[in-house]
Parts: structure tokens; sequence; C-alpha cells
């Protein structure tokens, strides 16, 4: 907001008082006259007793208990827009020829803002991590700094992914005066011909200086937060050139580079001959090669999605998302973006964006869940998912919807009767076929137990916050779970076997 008048800003200060946003104003006014957090004067915190309440009940839940009272982790797809054309996007590839369709298949735009306040007051008391994102770019939301803003409040840790195109002085001072705990930046290509070729409507060397200024943004206010992750799909490309990939991001200040496996779709085949396989004596070798380059830089390369030991044509189906045959052509990198324009200017628009849709919410009975005994997900146990238009989930997978944000507050929804059946059947690895079946079809769903590794993490990001240690016990408790698949062969299954 550019305020050009004394009685501008007045006019804005007294806004912000009547709505009751005093902490928000004060923060403004600090960021204005060039005054950080008082690490000398640490704030106390409000709500540690409503964190260690939800981190018990769930290891209450996973030693026999009843079922959580509280989510432990909040999606909030803050928007389902995005500015880019990425060739590998599902919705928005500029190379998708059905890219127009979907679209316009849901309504388009922001998420919100009051429902936030109106509706999740309770369960964002509870929770430890908000990912403020969803199907879109969330930093085009006009009042993403007020989100942000709001969630400060309920002290949780806050992170998002992004193109990262809006990384600019002003934004990177606000995130790290407001300790967001991790920014993911999607980034593929160590040149700008790969990259702007792949991430269509990107800006190479803009998204670089962003990373590098949210860095020294960092630095300047000697903090550790927000980690700087790296997103990367395992192009043929991306792939060969990793080391030096690696050694970019490492100057550029990154914390963490995930490779991950790039996955293909029928719609857009002239990717499909682009996707990597891992093979030991081949790209094992450069990734040894890249791990090397990282340690230089004290940042961690995370490949283990991406390498498999599978033969190479089970590997290319297992990460294919449709029913077609792969292609087998390959086209240029350097001729992705022509093609994408070719495409865009004959297909042309021709769609009418959709009316906003009503969210329908099942009865109990009216659920169809089916038995599969190779999936251990923890997803309804410790997560809530709301989408840009208040429809609630167990996860960022939508079929069946649970809720809706507009008629219901969150924490209602969390104990509904229906999220109750839910949690009940999943116990038993009975799985909702409307919302599960792609991760039964694929075997993608998250194996690492998230509620450990998010509790981990909130006790670090706690401590640069408040100075002190969040219920270190408690924590302990939490680190000494086992992943997924064995919690719940050896916890839940065993418990909850009729």
């Amino acid at each position: 907001m550019y305020m050009t008048t004394n009685k501008e800003r007045l006019r804005f200060a007294a806004q912000q008082l009547r709505e009751g946003r005093y902490r928000e104003l004060a923060q403004l006014v600090a960021r204005k006259l060039g005054m950080g957090r008082d690490r000398d004067k640490q704030p106390a915190s409000r709500f540690h007793s409503h964190k260690s309440q939800a981190i018990q009940g769930f290891l209450d839940f996973v030693h026999g208990g009843e079922q959580p009272s509280w989510p432990l982790e909040v999606f909030i797809e803050v928007s389902n827009l995005c500015d880019l054309q990425c060739a590998m996007c599902h919705t928005f590839s500029a190379l998708n020829p059905k890219r127009f369709n979907l679209i316009s298949h849901r309504h388009r735009g922001f998420f919100d803002v009051d429902l936030i306040e109106e509706r999740m007051g309770k369960v964002l008391e509870h929770a430890l991590v908000v990912h403020a994102f969803g199907y879109g770019e969330p930093t085009l939301h006009p009042k993403f700094e007020r989100i942000l803003d709001i969630l400060d409040r309920y002290e949780v840790m806050v992170d998002f992914f992004t193109n990262g195109m809006h990384l600019d002085a002003a934004t990177c001072e606000d995130l790290v005066s407001k300790r967001i705990s991790k920014i993911t930046i999607s980034f593929s290509g160590s040149d700008r011909e790969h990259y702007e070729n792949i991430y269509i409507g990107g800006n190479f060397d803009q998204v670089l200086a962003g990373i590098r200024q949210l860095h020294a943004e960092k630095q300047k206010q000697k903090t550790d937060f927000p980690l700087i992750v790296i997103n990367s799909l395992a192009f043929r490309h991306q792939v060969e050139k990793l080391p030096a990939f690696v050694r970019m991001m490492g100057e550029a200040g990154a914390n963490v580079i995930h490779l991950k496996p790039f996955k293909t779709y029928d719609m857009i085949p002239e990717l499909h001959g682009h996707a990597s396989v891992f093979h030991p004596e081949q790209e094992g070798a450069i990734l040894e090669q890249a791990r090397g380059v990282a340690a230089e830089y004290g940042l961690r390369l995370e490949t283990g999605d991406y390498e498999s030991h599978q033969d190479d044509e089970a590997v290319l189906q297992s990460r294919h998302m449709g029913s077609r045959p792969l292609s087998r052509q390959t086209i240029p990198i350097g001729e992705l973006k022509n093609l994408a324009r070719e495409k865009r200017d004959r297909d042309g628009l021709g769609e009418k964006a959709a009316g906003k849709i009503e969210v329908q919410v099942p009865q109990v009975d009216e659920v169809n869940y089916r038995q599969h005994d190779g999936m251990y997900c923890l997803e309804p146990f410790k997560t809530l998912y709301f989408s840009y238009e208040g429809s609630a989930h167990p996860c960022c997978y939508k079929g069946v919807t649970w809720g809706d944000i507009g008629k219901n507050p969150a924490h209602e929804i969390w104990q509904s009767d229906l999220m109750h059946s839910l949690r009940q059947h999943v116990a038993r690895q009975e799985y909702p076929v409307d919302l599960c079946h792609g991760c039964i079809r694929t075997g993608l769903y998250p194996r690492a137990n998230a509620a450990r590794m998010y509790s981990n993490h909130y006790a670090r990001w706690y401590e640069e916050r408040f100075g002190q240690p969040f219920a270190p016990e408690l924590i302990q408790a939490m680190k000494q779970l086992p992943d997924s698949q064995e919690l719940f062969q050896e916890m839940l299954l065993p418990l909850r076997q009729e």
C-alpha cells in the first residue's frame, strides 16, 4: 500500500484501529521506522498451552486414546490463480490443450480473509503450522500481507509455495520480520533458457534476485527464518546439470533443495521424454557430485524421492498421471516456449469461467470406503485443508468434501460426525474412494510421519520467536514415534481391530 500524504496515513491508521488491528498497526509503524523485533525483549506466548494440548491429543490417540481434538496442520488455499503457465503444471500449462477448460472448471479467485478470523480462530490457537497456499500462487492475493498478519497472532509457523516472481525487497523484509517458517520456491534450470522454457512467463533473473534478497534480509535481521527451500523437478536436463544448479542456489542463499520426481500427464505429451530416471552408475554419480557442492555451502540436498532401483519403464509408468501410453518423442527444451505460444494463438480462449460451485457435504452413510492394506495415511488425524471456496478436506487432494467453512466454524468441522467417521475408517485402513483413489493407484501418499516432523520444527521455530524451549517432554515423545507404516502396524491397527 502506497500512502503519499499525511491525511492518507491517518485515514489508514484510523481504519486499522476501528477494525481492532492494533498489533498489525504497531508492526507497520515499527517496520516504517526501521525497528525490527527486539531480540532482548522476547514477546510472551499466549497459546503455549493450546499447542501442547494439540500435541498431547495426537500422542494419546496413537497410544489408543480418543481421536485428536485438534489438527496440528492447517492448509488455507489463499489463491487458486497463477500468473505463470509452467509447462509441467496440470492446470495452468500453456502446452495443455485443455488448459482453459481446467481453468474455467472452478470459480477462480482469492480466499475470503474474514473467514480466517471469524471461523478458524479456535483451530489456529491449537495448530502448529499453517500452509498458506493451495493450487495457485498465494502472493497474488491482494491481502496476502494481512493474511500473514492475522496468522502471526496465533503463533503458528507459516509456510507457502511460490513461483518466486514477487519476492521484492519490501516483501522479503515483511516475510523475515514475521518469522515465516519456510518459503518453498519452485525452480528448475541452471540457466535462463532451461528455466524460462519450462516456467513459461517466468523471469530467471527476477526469481534468482528474489532468493538473494530474501537471504540478505535474513542476514540483516540475524535470523534463520524463513528457511529458503527450492523445489526442483527431475527433468533430464536438470539432473544432468544438478551440480551447477546446486552451486547457483548455494551462492544465492538457499537452505534446502528437494529434487522431486517429474510426473507426466496424458495431455502434455511434449514433456514425456524429459523425465529423468535414476541409474546408480550415471545419475547416481551426478548426485554424489552435487552433494559435494551442497556440502560446501552447508546446503541440504534431498533426492530420496527421485532415486529408484526399478527398471526405467516401471519408474516412468509409476510417475505418469494418466491412462494413455507415454509419448516417446523428445521436443528440445528451447522449442517449448514457442510451441506454447503457437498453441495459445491457435486454440484461443473460447470458454467462460464457471460460477462459484456450492459446497456439497455428504451424510455419514453416503461415503463409500474401501479396504486397502498397502497404504498408511496419517493425514485425517492431523490435517485440515480449506479450498479457496471454503470446502474442507483432510488433505490437499480434493474429492468428497467434509465441511463448508462458510457455514460452520473450523473446529466444528474437525469434530463433526463425518470427520469422526472418516478417522475411524482410516485407522482400520479403509479409505474413501472418491478422496483417496489417486494415492491408492500411484502409491504416492505421504509416508513420513509429518506430525512428528512439524512438532520438531515448531519447537525450533518457537524458541527463535519466544526465546525459550517449547514443551521438551512432548517434543521428545513425538520424536520417538515411528513413520506412518510402522505406526499403523504396531500401534493403530492392533488397538482398533475388531
